[in-house]
């Protein structure tokens, strides 16, 4: 019933269009409404009332109405967005409902306000949506419904000794972050500059962030850093010293690395922020070994990185 009506309504309104095409616009018709109106307006207005045999002014509501619900909805929409994401963003860390009550509990969370959508949307605050941001480094607007991009890597080409006082800034709050690269599965990294296979290989890495609340309820968050081309000559150098700082920070217990490889589309999607880490790198992973990468990495770059393990720079802000 409900389509047949649709299905009738969308026929009287594109009559009411060939209508208002076939008659030309009175330009000198003046005649007073409730609110003012374009003459090429009101001769389109007078059509569709005409086809729907009703009064100019009972078109006029109509049209009024239907854009206020359509406001209406739109909000409805947005709010719906925030409060799916979020749920989302629980689900994909694996973070059931009593230790996202405990993760959010300053906020004011208890395990009943996941029972009620309305109540739950009064606490997704700016405030909440900020520590979630921060927290599993997502993107403010992608949270809020604004945008489609999940998140926003970090750079590291350029900024290695940053990055290493980063990592070494997470090892010192307690974090125990590991170093996850990544790359294409089946790439072929070669340690010269010649594009010897098919496509420009590409190496970023994600950082797993091992976190817990007062109350010992355990969760992972996963911030991506940025995907370069191996093949240039000057990253590769930052990339192989990168690596080798790893291999020196997991054997003093700082930190631990390890190397993924996953399907080429997989890939890109995390590297256009499309995708939230946590949902790509629990499955479809291979194995790779990054260390067997930096045999040839520059021994100056080197040791600047592995200077930071010394105890005086562990607490180093970044």
């Amino acid at each position: 019933m409900r389509i047949a009506l649709e299905e009738g309504l969308k026929r009287l309104a594109a009559k009411g269009r060939a209508l208002s095409r076939s008659r030309s616009v009175d330009q000198t018709d003046v005649q007073p409404t409730s609110i003012r109106l374009k003459p090429a307006t009101k001769h389109f207005l007078e059509c569709q009332a005409e086809v729907l045999n009703t009064s100019l002014q009972s078109v006029i509501h109509m049209v009024l109405d239907c854009a206020a619900e359509a406001k209406a909805n739109e909000v409805l929409t947005t709010l719906r967005v925030i409060h799916e994401r979020f749920l989302f963003l629980l689900r994909v860390h694996k973070i059931d409902f009593p230790e996202a009550a405990s993760i959010l509990r300053q906020y004011g969370f208890t395990l009943s306000c996941f029972a009620d959508e309305n109540r739950l949307l009064d606490l997704l605050t700016e405030e909440v949506l900020r520590f979630l941001v921060d927290t599993f480094h997502v993107e403010r607007g992608w949270l809020s419904g604004v945008q489609k991009y999940t998140t926003r890597a970090r750079t590291w080409y350029k900024n290695t000794y940053k990055t290493a006082k980063t990592l070494l800034r997470y090892a010192s709050d307690g974090l125990d972050p590991q170093v996850i690269f990544i790359r294409r599965r089946g790439a072929e990294f070669g340690e010269d500059n010649n594009q010897t296979y098919r496509q420009p290989e590409e190496i970023g890495f994600v950082v797993q962030l091992n976190r817990s609340t007062s109350n010992g309820v355990k969760f992972q968050t996963f911030e991506t850093w940025a995907f370069e081309p191996w093949s240039y000559k000057n990253l590769q150098r930052e990339a192989q010293a990168l690596i080798a700082f790893c291999c020196s920070a997991q054997s003093a217990y700082r930190l631990c690395y390890v190397g993924y490889e996953l399907p080429q589309a997989s890939l890109e999607q995390l590297r256009n922020g499309q995708i939230l880490p946590a949902e790509v790198l629990k499955s479809h992973c291979l194995v790779w070994h990054p260390e067997d990468h930096c045999g040839r990495s520059d021994k100056r770059a080197v040791d600047k990185l592995i200077e930071l393990l010394q105890p005086p720079n562990l607490a180093d802000e970044t």
